[in-house]
């Protein structure tokens, strides 16, 4: 399955759904200078991270891979990967089921 095409043609979206979701799910406002730090360092454990991945797949329409969403350590590695995956067919194919 693809990105849906609203997210695919607009990759500067990613941020805004990924922070909103990591917010909600933290109860917190994340600022740019945590956008690379470690997500468990934010407090985010096993279980929150697949309610985070499971509103990911539910908000932008997708599926993600198990083994690339255990990638995610960070806001910033989040929203790369899912560029990537917007940008390259090739590289959609190893992450979106």
């Amino acid at each position: 399955m693809e990105l849906h095409t609203e997210f695919a043609t607009d990759r500067s979206r990613f941020r805004p759904v990924v922070l909103k979701i990591l917010c909600e799910q933290l109860g917190d406002v994340l600022g740019p200078e945590q956008y690379d730090a470690d997500l468990t360092a934010l407090g985010v454990d096993s279980l929150m991270a697949i309610e985070i991945v499971h509103r990911l797949e539910e908000e932008l329409s997708i599926v993600i891979d198990d083994r690339v969403a255990f990638g995610f350590r960070s806001v910033n590695a989040i929203c790369a990967t899912l560029q990537r995956c917007s940008a390259s067919p090739a590289q959609t194919a190893q992450v979106i089921e």
